[in-house]
């Protein structure tokens, strides 16, 4: 909508607000707006059939968890004392000593040896390589050598073969970044 259409309609807006102000709507109008906001939000919806389903569901698992908990549940020796006033029925209940420490098994471990340090991988690289229209490093400069992974086609723009078999292939290398976050020089690694 233009600019100018929008007030062209909040004009004509504002004549119908101050041509209609005194009018009142008739008393039908306010009855059938109060009848239809107190009717019950819940009357549209109808009730989910899986709702018993759920309940059900929940139930089960319920006493699954609790008859798989109360199976796995040892049951613990009763000691009884007897005294004069114990029942003659009642038998004495001992609760099993524990194991002599010479019975145990003794587990014998081997001694720890420290972890092996893994060898280190020898790289072939090439020198580095001056990027194109970058700024030239010198030796006042500081930077940071930086490790990416590039297509291989990438060694072509600087004059290295590219087996055409292994073009869609990634290659490692290493971009040195000046200070200023331009790349200056690459070398490629194997």
């Amino acid at each position: 909508m233009k600019p100018c259409d929008e007030e062209a309609l909040l004009a004509g807006l504002r004549a119908l607000r101050e041509k209609t102000a005194d009018e009142k709507p008739p008393a039908s109008v306010e009855i059938a707006l109060l009848a239809e906001f107190r009717l019950p939000r819940m009357q549209n919806k109808q009730k989910s059939p899986r709702r018993p389903l759920l309940w059900v569901g929940l139930a089960a698992a319920a006493a699954l968890l609790i008859a798989v908990a109360v199976s796995n549940r040892q049951p613990e020796p009763v000691v009884v004392v007897k005294t004069p006033e114990t029942p003659k029925h009642v038998e004495t209940v001992r609760q099993p000593a524990p194991p002599e420490p010479s019975t145990m098994r003794q587990v014998k471990r081997a001694p720890r040896r420290p972890p092996a340090k893994p060898e280190p991988v020898q790289e072939v690289a090439t020198e580095f390589l001056p990027v194109p229209y970058a700024p030239v490093f010198t030796s006042e400069d500081r930077g940071q050598v930086v490790r990416v992974r590039l297509p291989r086609e990438s060694m072509r723009s600087f004059g290295l073969p590219v087996n055409q078999d292994r073009i869609v292939q990634t290659v490692k290398a290493d971009v040195l970044v000046g200070e200023d976050g331009i790349a200056r020089a690459i070398r490629f690694v194997q």
